[in-house]
Parts: C-alpha cells; sequence; structure tokens
C-alpha cells in the first residue's frame, strides 16, 4: 500500500490516523530516511498495470494510426476514446502506467483538434518557425496563443475529472505558453536579455506554484506530493535552461523571441565553465533546502559539458569522462549524505521557513493536517 491507500483508509474509518503514522514511522526506519525524502514517484502499479499499458498502447496506437490514414483530423476521435478509458483505469482502477499512456493519447489527440481549429481561424501575422527547413510552415502568434490556450483547457479538464498530477502540471506549463504568446504580442521586438530573463522569471514562476503544493502536504502523504513533483520537474527544467543559455550563450544565431525554439549551447569558456558549476552548487543548494531533486537533475546536462571544459585544459582526451566521473562521485556523495548536508544546511535558516519545509526527523511524532 502506498501513501494514497493509506490517506484513503484513514478517511474510510478502515485505520485510525495513529496507525496510519505508525506504519509510515515504521517504514521510515526501515529505510533509515523521512518518509518525504524517499520522493517516491508513483509509476508503475505492478505487472497488471503493465499488461494493460501495452493494450492500451498498442488499441490506441492503431487506432490513430488508422484515422490519420484517412485525415489527420480524424484522429482527433482518440481523445473521447482516451476519455473513456480513463474513466476505468485512472479514475476506478488507478493504474499509473496506464493512465500515463491514456493522458499521452489524450493529449496528442486533442492537440490535433486544437491545431485544426487554429487554422481554420484567419488569423494572420508574424510567423513563428517551429524548425529549420529551408520552407518550415508559419503559424501566426495568435494561431500559437489559441493553441496553447486550448491545450490548458485539455489538461485542466483532465486533472478536474480525473486527479492525475501530471496534468495539473501540464496545465501550467500550457498557462506559462499562454503568457509567453501573450508577451510576445506586446512586445514583438524584444531584446534577447529580456527574453531569457522572461524565461527564467517563467521557470521560477513555476518553482514557486511547485512549492506551495509542497507546503500543503510537508510529510508528503497525499497525492499533492506528485502534483508537486511534476511541477519541480518542468520548473527544474525550464529554470536549469535558461540560466545556462544566458550563461552559455546559443549555438545559432538569435534575435529575441528565436531564442525560444534554440536550446543548444555553445562551449563555454574557462570562466562561464566555472561559472556554470558555480550554479549548479546553488541548484543544489536549493534542492537541498526544499528537499527536491528536480532542480539538480535537470541542470545535469549543463554542468556536465562545464566540468569537461574545466578538465580539457589538462587532458581534452580524458574531459569528457573525466567530467562524468566528477558530476557522478558529486551524486554518489549526495545519495550517502543527502540528510547530513539538509540538516546542516536548514540549521542556518530561521525556524518560521523551517516550518514549512520537510522534516529531517526520521520519525514523525505527531499530527500536522494537510493544509
Amino acid at each position: 500500500m502506498d501513501n494514497s491507500d493509506l490517506e484513503a483508509a484513514v478517511r474510510s474509518g478502515v485505520v485510525s490516523a495513529d496507525v496510519a503514522d505508525r506504519l509510515r514511522n515504521f517504514s521510515a526506519k526501515r529505510r533509515s530516511a523521512p518518509e518525504a525524502d524517499e520522493e517516491r514517484l508513483n509509476l508503475v502499479s505492478g505487472i497488471a498495470d503493465v499488461m494493460s499499458a501495452i493494450g492500451i498502447f498498442m488499441f490506441v496506437g492503431a487506432a490513430f494510426l488508422a484515422l490519420t490514414l484517412i485525415t489527420p483530423l480524424a484522429a482527433a476521435w482518440v481523445a473521447p476514446i482516451c476519455w473513456l478509458l480513463a474513466e476505468y483505469f485512472t479514475r476506478r482502477r488507478k493504474q499509473a502506467l496506464t493512465s500515463f499512456l491514456i493522458y499521452g493519447g489524450f493529449v496528442i489527440a486533442s492537440g490535433l483538434a486544437v491545431v485544426a481549429v487554429a487554422f481554420m481561424l484567419p488569423f494572420g501575422g508574424s510567423a513563428i518557425q517551429f524548425d529549420t527547413r529551408p520552407t518550415p510552415e508559419p503559424v501566426s502568434l495568435v494561431q500559437a496563443l489559441i493553441i496553447a490556450a486550448g491545450m490548458m483547457a485539455c489538461s485542466m479538464a483532465w486533472w478536474v475529472r480525473f486527479r492525475l498530477p501530471i496534468a495539473y502540471a501540464a496545465a501550467w506549463v500550457a498557462g506559462v505558453n499562454v503568457a509567453t504568446h501573450v508577451i510576445r504580442l506586446c512586445f514583438p521586438d524584444a531584446s534577447e536579455a529580456f527574453v531569457g530573463f522572461y524565461l527564467l522569471g517563467a521557470g521560477i514562476s513555476l518553482l514557486a506554484v511547485a512549492v506551495w503544493w509542497d507546503i500543503t502536504d510537508i510529510r508528503r502523504e497525499t497525492y499533492r506530493t506528485d502534483v508537486a513533483f511534476w511541477l519541480h520537474a518542468a520548473a527544474g527544467f525550464a529554470i536549469a535552461g535558461a540560466s545556462y543559455r544566458l550563461l552559455f550563450g546559443l549555438q545559432r544565431q538569435t534575435d529575441g523571441w528565436d531564442r525560444l525554439y534554440n536550446f543548444a549551447t555553445l562551449d563555454p569558456g574557462i570562466s562561464a565553465a566555472i561559472a556554470g558549476l558555480l550554479l549548479f552548487a546553488v541548484f543544489l543548494c536549493v534542492a537541498l533546502v526544499i528537499d527536491r531533486r528536480a532542480l539538480l537533475m535537470s541542470s545535469l546536462g549543463f554542468a556536465i559539458p562545464a566540468a569537461a571544459k574545466l578538465f580539457s585544459s589538462l587532458s581534452p582526451a580524458i574531459a569528457p569522462f573525466a567530467a562524468a566521473m566528477g558530476i557522478g562521485t558529486v551524486l554518489i556523495l549526495l545519495a550517502f549524505g543527502w540528510l547530513s548536508m539538509r540538516k546542516a544546511l536548514l540549521a542556518l535558516l530561521p525556524t518560521t521557513l523551517r516550518a514549512q519545509l520537510p522534516r529531517t526527523a526520521i520519525e514523525n511524532f505527531s499530527s500536522r493536517p494537510v493544509r
């Protein structure tokens, strides 16, 4: 049984809240770590879940391809099929992997419908280039805004009905895209620096929402912790990507809002590499304080090239291997000393702030109502 099962059992009166707490404390003692520190993520419910997921993947995938052969818009009919499947597999059976696949199919199918509607509307305007082909298909800013708003509405409807945590995070990411296109309409000639810092601010706003969800359940005993995880993952990617692109620069020449669609960073110089590793250390401190590893893991793709640049001054041949071993050593040391390092950092914070963060004690001795 996971925490959501225990929570439901307490609400139903099957077990008392005290018994549930004792079970959680027993589990924490066996693992020598607080329950919150585990950051458990329910991805697979069991072999039955895997079998259902394979069946759903084959059925929905075949239906999608068959309808696409008729006309691409016909594939939008997969969306209501996925909704009906979710009524059983997500709402009733609560199978994790199957629920993710069904939601993915719903998003793709409903996305096709939203894109079709957006292209049917007579909106022109400046073009967004989604690829680097010689003659890419342009999408006007108004059309892009409609698509982002439609995807936000679809994900939010899925969240309201099925309470799937990843759907809530996806709705927030789509909401950030809506805000981005509105700002782009208002400031079409924004500078590269403005766009870079805006993307950083967007990531920080996602992190703030994720932290709020964490604060509502600092023991991470309810579905709120899964919602927070996916928000942290999205925020970590956005913050790390924006920070390191501002720091290293981009490989392709960009002009203002073109930074939105350019993800490849330049090979950093020595000074930029040092700054990148210092930024990685900042991410590490933030991850330790809030007891979330998403921000740290999202920055690995940038920290490794920075470390390789430093090692290349000694021996270019072994630089990639030395960088991987160095960063890997840091992660292994964190696995051993995460709890003790958290204790040291939390001791530097005010008591009122520490009260809103996950505890470092192995056992919980009193109940804390979920906000």
